[in-house]
């Protein structure tokens, strides 16, 4: 079988234009649904992007402050 995206040569009955109409339909549904499918992970891709380093900072600034008693909090006595 050939390519279903393909009109056939010769002259198009109402059947095959129906059948034609409904491949094309889902071929740009699935087109279209990809397309989307893949603007949101490269939105969250680039939102995300920044994480490791965000992380890595706050990883830094908590040792920083239990190794520095002069940034916490002074208990009360």
């Amino acid at each position: 079988m050939g390519n279903p995206l393909v009109l056939p040569s010769g002259p198009i009955t109402r059947s095959c234009a129906k059948k034609y109409g409904a491949i094309m339909s889902l071929y740009i549904q699935e087109h279209v649904t990809q397309e989307l499918h893949d603007l949101a992970f490269n939105k969250c891709y680039e939102e995300l992007k920044g994480t490791p380093k965000f992380l890595t900072l706050m990883e830094a600034h908590a040792e920083m402050e239990s190794e520095i008693p002069a940034y916490v909090t002074p208990r009360p006595c």
